[in-house]
């Protein structure tokens, strides 16, 4: 009995001694799963799927990331986006050429003729810009004229000689020019007057023009030359008083083929006409009486043009 408890002993020591060493062997403590590092916990978190997004791509481009909602017009662009754009410059107009209109074969009564009358041009300037009036003279014998020019009923300045220039500037709308035209003590010349004025729908008034019929050619009608910067219709307005008159009205291109005849027009003291025109060629407007007249008969007429 005694030698069976000495050999249980024994084995029970060498147990623990297998124990002992293969504890020592294998470092001392148990093994364990090894905790996730503090990367992966960041990436982890800065995906729901697991995955962090790629560098350079914000949250709220990112496939899986999330962001602070941002309010949108429904076209996709975000109002930081839309706001931050430089609006689109507005094209600079171009400038609108002046208005030309040229009264041709104008007979002036002298200054020292009690009976007769001023000849007198006028019209309205639309825009700020440069008023020119140019005559010239159409007589060979040296005849002067005096022209003086007004806006709103305000002198700008006369100049008296065969011919030369009146110029102002406009910079206002709705300004109302008049140029009065006489010659110059008994001298009655025929003249030509140039007007160039701003104006988006221009016109010129002629007051105190003659339409005495075929006996007196110098002093019947009115010939009035318009350069068209678009196309579209000439109009006249022309009264002579109170006798009826038969009458024609001819408009001519200038430099081209175009004409536009009417002719035994009346017996009529007043017309209104208009006339269409392409832009390009300047046109040549003729009214005249075509009766051999009763001596002087006043002429108010208006021409506009496009």
């Amino acid at each position: 009995m005694q030698r069976l408890v000495i050999v249980l002993a024994f084995i029970f020591a060498l147990l623990v001694g297998v124990v002992l060493a293969t504890t020592l062997l294998s470092g001392g403590s148990p093994s364990a799963t090894p905790a996730p590092s503090s990367t992966a916990q960041a990436q982890a978190s800065a995906s729901p799927n697991g995955s962090a997004p790629p560098v350079g791509v914000s949250p709220s481009a990112s496939a899986g990331g999330s962001a602070a909602p941002s309010a949108s017009d429904g076209s996709g662009a975000s109002p930081s986006a839309s706001a931050s754009a430089s609006p689109s410059p507005s094209p600079t107009p171009k400038p609108l050429a002046n208005a030309v209109v040229t009264f041709n074969q104008l007979k002036l009564d002298a200054a020292t003729d009690t009976a007769g009358a001023d000849r007198v041009i006028s019209w309205i300037a639309s825009g700020s810009g440069s008023v020119t009036a140019t005559l010239s003279s159409l007589s060979t014998d040296g005849s002067q004229t005096k022209m003086c020019l007004s806006a709103n009923g305000k002198a700008l300045g006369c100049r008296t000689g065969t011919g030369g220039k009146l110029p102002a500037t406009t910079s206002g709308t709705g300004v109302r020019f008049s140029l009065t035209l006489r010659g110059a003590l008994a001298a009655t010349p025929m003249v030509a007057v140039k007007i160039s004025f701003p104006a988006v729908h221009p016109a010129a008034t002629i007051t105190d023009a003659r339409f005495d019929g075929t006996g007196f050619p110098d002093t019947n009608g009115i010939s009035v030359v318009v350069q068209p910067r678009a196309a579209g219709k000439v109009k006249l307005v022309a009264d002579w008083g109170g006798h009826p008159f038969l009458y024609e009205i001819d408009l001519m291109e200038q430099g081209g083929g175009g004409l536009q005849s009417l002719p035994n027009q009346g017996p009529a003291t007043k017309v209104t006409q208009s006339l269409t025109i392409p832009r390009g060629n300047a046109w040549m407007l003729v009214l005249q009486n075509i009766e051999a007249g009763m001596g002087v008969t006043p002429l108010t007429a208006t021409i506009s043009w496009p």
